[in-house]
């Protein structure tokens, strides 16, 4: 597994994001919207410490999870304390 969006001046609009997933898109879409519907927020932000474009997806100031684009797909990262 590769990990994309890694350049730090090109910001994953959804032609990015499309152009990345390609056969996974649809699946993005309808987790973004069920994302959306949940009243969660979802934040695309570039992390010197991991060298990538992630997602954080947030209610109020709370992250639930991590979002991040590989070439196999998108993968979600929950951290529980």
């Amino acid at each position: 597994m590769e990990k994309l969006l890694t350049d730090s001046a090109i910001y994953p609009d959804s032609s990015v994001i499309k152009q990345a997933l390609r056969n996974h898109y649809e699946r993005y879409e309808k987790f973004i919207e069920a994302v959306s519907a949940k009243g969660l927020s979802a934040e695309w932000r570039y992390y010197n410490d991991s060298k990538s474009w992630l997602c954080r997806i947030a209610g109020r100031k709370k992250t639930v999870c991590w979002l991040s684009v590989w070439d196999t797909g998108f993968k979600l990262t929950f951290y529980f304390t």
